[in-house]
């Protein structure tokens, strides 16, 4: 009798064990890095950050199945950093804003919850979906290889299905994908643009809304005719 209940007891933890490796498994994230090179030049300021967020990287954060979180950054030699994270758990969406306070390193980094877009997150991410913020694929286009030292770029962050990929172009790159991910840079900073603050140089949401406006005003009116 003795034996039995050691064996149970011995079975009892084989499965415990068994369970918890399968559940860590479980929770392994496929990371997909084009060039570590590149990886390490791109994601030195963002990951900083991230960090004076208070926001774990997102290559490293556990998202489970059914719920995704992607992360848009713009930024360059032009502007300062600037990110916005969306996130949806059990079907619930949340978003916040990042601001780098300064242009050179990043040093200090104000977080803001977004109230949500214009739209409704529903359309919203219908929207962006339809615009091809998780199957834009990053490319070895020439048109679009520039140095990614000089301008403005966009960084896409996916952490979805334990997969984790990001996709960077030029904000004005000519190739499709950069064109593509210059339009979701546009769409977000309207969406999430309260009308609160002022275009003073480069800022992403209040400028992308006096761009859209003065494209709007700039096109040829159609004569009327009585």
């Amino acid at each position: 009798m003795k034996n039995l209940r050691t064996y149970i007891t011995f079975l009892s933890s084989l499965l415990i064990t068994v369970s918890l490796l399968s559940t860590c498994a479980s929770h392994n994230i496929k990371i997909v890095i084009s060039d570590p090179h590149t990886d390490e030049i791109l994601f030195k300021d963002i990951n900083r950050a991230t960090e004076l967020g208070n926001l774990e990287e997102l290559r490293k954060s556990q998202v489970l199945p059914g719920d995704l979180e992607v992360r848009v950054w713009r930024g360059g030699s032009f502007s300062g950093l600037e990110g916005v994270a969306i996130k949806r758990s059990n079907d619930a969406w949340s978003g916040l804003h990042l601001r780098a306070t300064n242009y050179t390193e990043t040093q200090a980094v104000k977080v803001e919850k977004l109230t949500g877009p214009k739209s409704g997150w529903q359309q919203s991410w219908k929207n962006l979906s339809e615009k091809g913020i998780l199957t834009i694929q990053q490319t070895a286009d020439n048109e679009c290889v520039t140095s990614i030292l000089d301008g403005n770029l966009y960084v896409v962050e996916i952490n979805q299905n334990n997969n984790y990929r990001y996709y960077y172009y030029p904000e004005n790159g000519k190739c499709t994908e950069a064109k593509e991910t210059n339009e979701l840079g546009e769409t977000i900073g309207l969406e999430f643009d309260t009308g609160t603050e002022t275009c003073k140089t480069t800022e992403w949401f209040a400028c992308m809304t006096k761009r859209h406006l003065n494209s709007v005003s700039n096109e040829p009116k159609t004569p009327k005719f009585r």
